[in-house]
């Protein structure tokens, strides 16, 4: 058992999250409870510093925006390259500060142990501290390029030499890199093929994550609004970026309602992608099938929502393991997605659709025909609390920090 286990990022606490500091925050969750990790468990956000057992008030929780100024993207496609990565090196260094920070206040050691849970923070770590050993999670979907690509909108050859040489590095000096699933690895070399050796050549683990969901007792006016239209209700959680490639759903729906299925929409997200979201809502007249959220909606109104509705719809390109997914598995929503990454990994058991051609909906109409709706619900259920739950969740990440530490041992 390591001395100390550190979880690291460099983005603030937003609690209940997507990202890697929402697993973070996950894991100081499911260890109050489960207790598997080293009873000095340090969780570390650039806004705020947790360790075990001191409260919650220790958080300080900040939610930003999920609003994304399509005038601030303009803007940015004029900043020229090397005023682009200069920016980036000037917030290395203040991520390479803060971690000094924290060495001085803790005094990092050969017996602890350090998760890096994005790419930031991890790139500083290997090489500020190259003695001590850690582990990189990449929740990213696909390469880092590419996820910088599918939040930005631009193109960047200088960007992207940096990023892929920044990955690299990091891939041979990290003891492990680690995935969410064996989708995301896949999604990353899909997105970037020049780096499958790398990747292919690094240790690396598979890290499913789990979530803990809420018993709904009561709902918000908006949700039971919802709750109460006719027809099926669809559910989409996402940043609309390149990755999740939201617009895409508009013409499967679009073919759905064709068909004679009276549904519902609901759309819980904002980004870069959302003018062409709406322009393929219009070009298929599904304007009044659709309930647009675009402004951030606090995570336990999303549970509530996921409480009422029947399908969890979201046709990636690249696709990790999304714990929206699993949330709204839990809830009983049936997900429909497309082949990719960790998608693969969550319809094991006929619980679901993977849908590849978005004119083709014979296979829900299939699935609606059979009658085994309700079946399929409870078997979603059951696969998220058996497989994608917090406490092995939690077990997979005390078992990597043991492994760790069992290689660190040969140095000290």
């Amino acid at each position: 058992m390591p001395n100390r286990v550190f979880f690291l990022s460099s983005h603030v606490c937003e609690g209940e999250s997507g990202g890697g500091h929402g697993v973070i925050y996950r894991l100081y969750k499911a260890n109050q409870e489960y207790k598997l990790l080293s009873n000095n468990t340090i969780y570390v956000f650039i806004n705020c510093v947790a360790e075990n057992d001191l409260g919650e008030e220790q958080f300080v929780i900040q939610h930003e925006t999920q609003k994304q100024s399509t005038a601030r993207v303009a803007i940015k496609k004029y900043i020229p390259n090397f005023i682009r990565i200069r920016n980036q090196k000037k917030r290395y260094e203040r991520i390479g500060i803060y971690l000094e920070e924290l060495d001085k206040k803790y005094s990092f050691g050969e017996s602890d142990v350090f998760i890096c849970h994005d790419f930031r923070v991890a790139y500083v770590f290997v090489n500020r501290f190259p003695q001590l050993k850690c582990a990189y999670i990449h929740h990213m979907q696909g390469s880092v390029y590419f996820e910088w690509h599918s939040e930005t909108g631009l193109n960047s050859r200088p960007m992207k030499k940096l990023y892929d040489a920044m990955f690299c590095d990091i891939c041979k000096k990290a003891e492990l890199i680690c995935f969410p699933s064996k989708g995301t690895e896949e999604s990353l070399i899909d997105s970037e093929p020049e780096l499958k050796a790398i990747v292919e050549n690094t240790k690396r683990r598979y890290l499913y994550n789990g979530v803990s969901c809420p018993e709904i007792n009561s709902i918000e006016p908006w949700v039971e609004k919802i709750s109460k239209l006719t027809g099926y209700k669809f559910v989409t959680i996402a940043n609309l970026n390149a990755a999740k490639a939201v617009e895409r759903i508009p013409e499967y729906l679009y073919h759905l309602k064709q068909s004679g299925i009276k549904f519902t929409w609901i759309l819980v997200g904002n980004g870069v992608q959302a003018m062409a979201v709406k322009e393929e809502i219009d070009k298929y007249h599904l304007k009044n099938d659709v309930i647009w959220k675009q402004d951030r909606v606090d995570h336990l109104e999303l549970m509530q929502l996921l409480s009422v509705s029947d399908f969890y719809i979201l046709f990636h390109k690249f696709s990790i393991f999304d714990l929206s997914t699993l949330e709204a598995m839990h809830y009983g929503n049936i997900p429909i997605l497309t082949p990719v990454g960790g998608n693969k990994e969550i319809i094991i058991d006929a619980n679901g659709l993977l849908v590849s051609d978005f004119t083709d909906v014979s296979s829900f109409l299939g699935m609606i025909q059979s009658g085994e709706i309700d079946t399929m619900r409870l078997k979603n259920m059951r696969i998220q609390r058996s497989m994608f739950d917090d406490k092995a969740f939690l077990q997979r990440y005390a078992d990597l920090c043991n492994e760790i530490f069992r290689e660190t041992k040969r140095y000290t």
